[in-house]
């Protein structure tokens, strides 16, 4: 059986590389440099045989550390192509069998919110685990970048990844989102993405600018077709006074009804089209045991030294039946991309690059569209804005910026093949 926690592989003595020109790119010596089949991707870490090898991820992508390319505009659909004609013979087809092989079948769930909600904790109560694989850099405002973490429910194999909210100084809003598409493009040839939690901690009145982002954000990213199969979620009730607990509740249920960004996802407007209204997203409230027929009757509060059991069986029974059965829709993000639109001039994009006081949404034509002080949100015409450029406006100093987009990819491929190894050491 596998270790309790899963730690991201040190084979890799040096940091990544800093953002290399074009005329830098050439392969290191000793890298096979002999065209591959689509399936090669990786490193040759897994032999014919199974074996995963020492050799990092991270070793085999120096010659690729550059950002996300221009023409790469089909998102998930393309990415194992797009790859390969990249990557040029610097990856192992055994490793993608490895992957396929183990990840097949295996649900992703988006776990999102500020720092401090509970998110992390909820996930180990699912799990039974501490979360540590992925990125690790820490902001100085508590956040950390994306986690993940493997988990068999009744029998199904899901990856939660942990993300942070959106909004800190020093983590850059689109440096966040350019991690998320690079999970979607290496992760999304492998898994499904069954959803999207998102977490908000109790005795709340009113939404903060950063939350008020974040939910915009999460509308556009999964848009009104994706609304059923998203959660949100309240916590960290057990932490609060019994005099305090039936007015913070009181106060949360006000804000999840009366909040218009917030009730838009639960009950859903029909499209400007005149269209029936999607089906809304579900409410959660994690350690609460409610009455069936009036689930705002709060019967028991669970607290983690007192019933830890109860509440890790409350929360992978509230999995189960929501996130259980594949979507029929994909992200809206993922649509965008697919008609060629590229990632930082997407709907979530524009979110992120504007002020949450002055985004309007409206569902128009199938998909969520920003508006901007009663304008429509445009980026100049025939403007290219790289990865690296929208960090490095965000985030001046160099030495602070985030790895390139390869490095991004890379890296969400070696943590699919970690992840790919504790499925297999869990059957």
């Amino acid at each position: 059986m596998p270790s309790n926690t899963i730690k991201q592989s040190t084979s890799s003595g040096s940091p990544l590389p800093k953002p290399t020109s074009p005329d830098e790119d050439a392969p290191n010596p000793g890298v096979n440099t002999a065209p591959m089949s689509q399936a090669s991707l990786l490193t040759d870490g897994i032999d014919a045989g199974g074996d995963t090898g020492d050799q990092s991820v991270e070793q085999a992508m120096m010659p690729l550390n550059r950002e996300r390319p221009r023409n790469w505009v089909a998102g998930v659909s393309s990415a194992l192509t797009n790859l390969v004609t990249e990557a040029k013979g610097i990856a192992s087809k055994p490793v993608v069998s490895f992957i396929e092989k183990h990840l097949k079948g295996t649900k992703l769930i988006f776990v999102v919110g500020q720092s401090g909600t509970g998110k992390s904790t909820f996930i180990k109560e699912i799990s039974g685990m501490d979360i540590h694989i992925g990125k690790t850099r820490k902001s100085d405002e508590g956040t950390t970048n994306h986690q993940v973490c493997p988990a068999i429910v009744d029998d199904e194999q899901y990856i939660f990844i942990d993300t942070p909210g959106f909004g800190a100084a020093d983590i850059p809003d689109m440096d966040c989102f350019c991690d998320i598409i690079a999970c979607l493009d290496a992760l999304g040839p492998f898994v499904t993405v069954a959803g999207l939690i998102y977490v908000t901690g109790g005795n709340q009145e009113r939404l903060t600018q950063q939350e008020l982002k974040t939910i915009q954000w999460i509308k556009c990213f999964c848009g009104p077709q994706f609304y059923r199969h998203i959660t949100i979620m309240t916590s960290k009730w057990d932490r609060m006074r019994e005099d305090d607990f039936e007015e913070g509740f009181e106060s949360m249920l006000s804000l999840l009804k009366d909040d218009p960004e917030i009730s838009e996802i639960i009950n859903p407007s029909a499209d400007s089209n005149n269209s029936e209204p999607c089906q809304g997203g579900s409410i959660y409230h994690h350690g609460l045991v409610v009455d069936d027929d009036h689930p705002n009757m709060i019967l028991n509060r669970l607290t983690m030294r007192r019933h830890p059991k109860e509440r890790a069986d409350m929360a992978r029974a509230m999995i189960k039946s929501r996130f259980n059965q594949a979507p029929g829709v994909k992200l809206q993000v993922v649509r965008e991309m697919n008609k060629k639109i590229r990632w930082d001039n997407t709907e979530a994009a524009k979110v992120l690059n504007n002020e949450p006081r002055d985004v309007k949404l409206r569902f128009r034509d199938g998909m969520l569209r920003v508006f901007v002080k009663g304008e429509a949100y445009n980026m100049p015409n025939g403007k290219e804005c790289s990865a690296v450029q929208l960090v490095s406006n965000q985030q001046p100093k160099a030495k602070e910026q985030d790895q390139t987009w390869y490095g991004k990819l890379f890296s969400w491929l070696e943590i699919a093949r970690k992840v790919a190894m504790f499925f297999m050491e869990s059957s």
